[in-house]
Parts: structure tokens; C-alpha cells; sequence
């Protein structure tokens, strides 16, 4: 018997309707019902028993839902090409760093450029500061999220805001988080067969690099409608790629595919120390999360508070400097948060870089060179969300964020807890640090969470190597 009156259940993610199925089997829950009922309808001296047993089989096919196998399509392959951006467009792109986004809004005499944008919700800031900071945070290029808003809503074309300025807002920080998110799953590795389900139909989205991937995978959460998926891809992808060849130049520029650090790039990162002055004591105040402050992959930051200070009043520790943790050149420049290129051929494409954020009076300029222990900037309460003064560090390979369990600070070795912001640090001898953050409680405990800096000012002509 055919199931006529499929009902709607989750697979995957995707609402869809489907008959319950029992195992390998083609019994169906109509055929247990037909059954059942002329069992009922003729009694025998076994119908009792035999009907609580076919109650009970239909209960559990209700109960159980059916699972993806062997019963749905074979995926349809979306997209011949493996390549839409390169990884080091979909990251960096061509504008890097605050001046140079404002003087591309400028020459383009968008609107933009007086519009203040929120890259965190109720902290609007100008839109060039803005878009540095999602490039910087979300490693999603100021030059590609201007692309796809050029596409949607006309940013760069139309005299003024097409739409209300707060849903604006909304659209890029939302845009950089969902494209983010789909670029490091697929970078480290977490999006299993890469299969998505518009109009109920699985297809396989093909993609050379996580770039692509994320691109695809956003599409049909955030943009697609309806239509045919391969045709509606494949139309959208042409006026992004006409948009930005025009506006930025080359899609596959630098760096086609990004790859986690091997043995030998792990090797030539450079020996980290603990991001303050040497002899001053601060508090493991967050353990490992993610960039938006989720305890998504790669959990790649810490946060640092010194001692004797706690929210946000004052919102700046003036005397207590963040420091180099390795020597570097300065690369990236925006407001309140430094990122130093440890290879020093300014290229944040190659090699390792620290990021420091959050920071306030910050000393090196773009283009200078530091060494470890000298200072960068006061900690403080600005450059994003902060409930409290404090340094946010994270270590990125290639300019992508490496999870914080990857490296030591001054010896110390990170370890995730249950949830973000919890988590421990641990050094030979069996010390061990606790985060600030309690989860169990929601509340914060810097019982034991101290840690002193041993990260003196170094003049070392080359950085130093493990």
C-alpha cells in the first residue's frame, strides 16, 4: 500500500514531506494501518496479540521518522566550475585596511561612506571602520561583501540607501557572519558531503576551495527564492563575478586554496609570549571562542584582563600596555585592533600573524616594524563588544584563524572548556590557569586565573623561531 498523506519532518536541516519507511523493507505505514483494520474487521483467536503487535510497529515507525539513506535521490551536482574566488579574495580581497575602503567609497561617491554601520549590534561606527572590522574579524573582504551588496542593493550604483539604514546594517554584519561560518567549516573540514536540499531536492554543491563552498552554501540559505537551483546559481554567480572583475579586478588573484599549517609551518612559527609587559600580572578572563563569541570552530581567541580592573569604568587601563608577542611588521590598519605579519614580508597571505583587539592609544603605525615586548596599546573597552576592559589575541595562519589550542603563550598551552569562554591554560609542573568564566553559573570567578608575563622588550633583529 502507497503512503497518501505524507506528513512533514526534518532532514537535514530541510522541512520535508515523506512516507515513514520501516528499515529496508517496503511495508509503509498505510500498508500497517490496512492491515490492522481488516484484522479487526475478521477477528481470529491471535487478533488480539497480533493487533497490539502491529500497533506497537506502527507507533515506532511514527515515533522513529525516517532517516537519509539508501530511499532518496542520488544528489545532483550543482556547478561544474570549482572556482568562484579565490581563498585569498574571499578573505582579504583588494581593500585592505580602513584608508584604503574610505578612499574607494570616496572615488565612488557612494553613500556609504557617511553611513554608519553596526558590525556589532549597537555600536554603529563609519562604514569604512566597519567593513575593516567584519574583514578583519569574519575573514570576509571588505571588496567581496561590497560586491554582493552592490548585487542586492545597488550600494555602490544608487545615489541613496535603497533600503532603511538599520536593515542595512543588519545585511552585511549578517552576511559576513553566514559567510564566515560556511568558509571555516569548510576549511577545517566540518561540511561532510557538501549536500544541500532547495525545493526538497538534494544537490551537491562542488567547490575547489572553501571560498566557493561558502559562497554556494550561502546562496541557497540567504539569497535563492525558487526557481531551478542550478540555473538560479548559476545566473547569480555571474553578475557577482561581472561586479567584482569590474570593481576589483581579478576573481582568482593570490592565493587560489588555503591549507592548514603542516609540520614545517608549524615549525616556523615564531615562539609566542604572553601579550603584556613582562612582570605584570593579568587574568585569563576568557578561554577559547570563536570571533563572534560562539563555541563554533575554530575557537581561535583568548582574552586577558590586568588585575585590579573589571567593566568598563574606566574603559581604557592607560598604564598597563599590551605588548608584541612575537616581533613583527604591522599590517591591517584599523581603529583599536593591531595585526602583526611575524615574517615580515607584509603579506598576511604567508606565514603567521598575531591579532591584537580592543586596543586604545595605539603606537605603531601601518607599515612599522615592532619588536617583541614593545608596546602596541592600552586594553580597553573599545573595537567591538567588551563587558570589560581586556586584550582579545588570536594567532592566524595565511591571514585565517588557527584555534587557540594550536600554540603556547609563554609555555602556557590553551585547552577549550564546555562551552565558550570557559577553559584552562596548563605549563610544564602541572600548573594550571582557570578561565574567569563559570558557565555552570553564568558569573565570573578570576580565583585562579592569573597569570604573570615573563614578555620583556627584545631588540632581535629577526624574529625568534621555535
Amino acid at each position: 500500500a502507497e503512503c497518501r498523506v505524507p506528513r512533514p519532518v526534518l532532514i537535514w536541516g530541510q522541512r520535508r514531506l515523506r512516507c515513514p519507511v520501516l528499515s529496508a523493507t517496503t511495508v509503509t505505514v498505510a500498508g500497517l494501518r490496512a492491515l490492522y483494520g481488516r484484522m479487526m474487521a475478521r477477528p481470529t483467536a491471535h487478533s488480539s496479540l497480533l493487533g497490539i503487535a502491529l500497533l506497537l510497529a506502527l507507533l515506532s515507525l511514527v515515533a522513529a521518522g525516517p532517516a537519509r539513506g539508501a530511499s532518496d535521490p542520488a544528489p545532483r551536482v550543482l556547478a561544474a566550475s570549482p572556482y568562484v574566488l579565490s581563498d585569498e579574495q574571499f578573505i582579504s580581497g583588494t581593500l585592505r585596511g580602513e584608508p584604503a575602503i574610505a578612499t574607494f567609497l570616496r572615488v565612488e561617491d557612494s553613500f556609504l561612506l557617511d553611513l554608519p554601520l553596526e558590525p556589532v549590534v549597537g555600536k554603529p561606527v563609519p562604514a569604512p571602520e566597519a567593513l575593516a572590522f567584519l574583514g578583519e574579524a569574519y575573514s570576509v573582504s571588505p571588496s567581496l561583501l561590497l560586491a554582493l551588496a552592490e548585487s542586492r542593493y545597488g550600494v555602490l550604483s544608487a545615489e541613496t540607501a535603497p533600503v532603511a539604514h538599520a536593515a542595512l546594517a543588519d545585511w552585511f554584519r549578517d552576511s559576513a557572519l553566514a559567510l564566515s561560518r560556511r568558509f571555516y567549516d569548510d576549511y577545517y573540514g566540518l561540511t561532510g558531503d557538501r549536500v544541500v536540499w532547495p525545493n526538497g531536492q538534494p544537490f551537491k554543491i562542488e567547490a575547489g576551495n572553501a571560498s566557493t563552498y561558502a559562497l554556494r552554501a550561502y546562496f541557497f540559505t540567504d539569497v535563492y527564492t525558487g526557481g531551478d537551483p542550478a540555473r538560479t546559481l548559476a545566473a547569480w554567480e555571474e553578475e557577482l563575478l561581472d561586479i567584482y572583475y569590474h570593481t576589483f579586478g581579478p576573481r582568482l588573484a593570490g592565493r587560489l586554496i588555503s591549507t592548514r599549517p603542516g609540520a614545517a609551518e608549524a615549525q616556523a612559527r615564531p615562539y609566542l609570549r604572553l601579550p603584556w609587559m613582562g612582570g605584570d600580572s593579568w587574568r585569563l578572563t576568557g578561554g577559547p571562542h570563536n570571533f563572534d563569541g560562539s563555541d563554533r570552530f575554530p575557537l581561535s581567541g583568548v582574552d586577558f584582563q590586568p588585575t585590579g580592573y573589571s567593566g568598563c569604568n574606566p574603559p581604557v587601563a592607560r598604564y598597563r600596555p599590551v605588548t608584541a608577542s612575537a616581533s613583527g611588521l604591522v599590517v591591517g590598519d584599523q581603529p583599536h585592533w593591531l595585526k602583526l605579519d611575524h615574517d615580515g614580508d607584509g603579506d598576511p597571505h604567508t606565514g603567521w600573524q598575531t591579532v591584537y583587539g580592543h586596543l586604545d592609544e595605539r603606537l605603531p603605525a601601518e607599515g612599522e616594524w615592532v619588536y617583541r615586548g614593545e608596546r602596541l596599546g592600552a586594553p580597553s573597552c573599545h573595537g567591538g563588544f567588551a563587558s570589560g576592559i581586556h586584550v582579545h589575541f588570536g594567532v592566524k595562519h595565511q591571514n585565517i584563524w588557527q584555534p587557540a589550542t594550536d600554540y603556547t603563550l609563554s609555555g602556557w598551552r590553551v585547552q577549550n572548556g564546555d562551552e565558550a569562554y570557559h577553559g584552562t591554560m596548563i605549563r610544564a609542573g602541572h600548573a594550571e590557569r582557570l578561565s574567569c568564566f563559570r558557565p555552570e553559573e553564568q558569573s565570573m570567578d578570576c580565583t585562579h586565573a592569573v597569570l604573570l608575563s615573563d614578555n620583556w622588550p627584545s631588540r632581535m633583529w629577526r624574529p625568534e623561531m621555535r
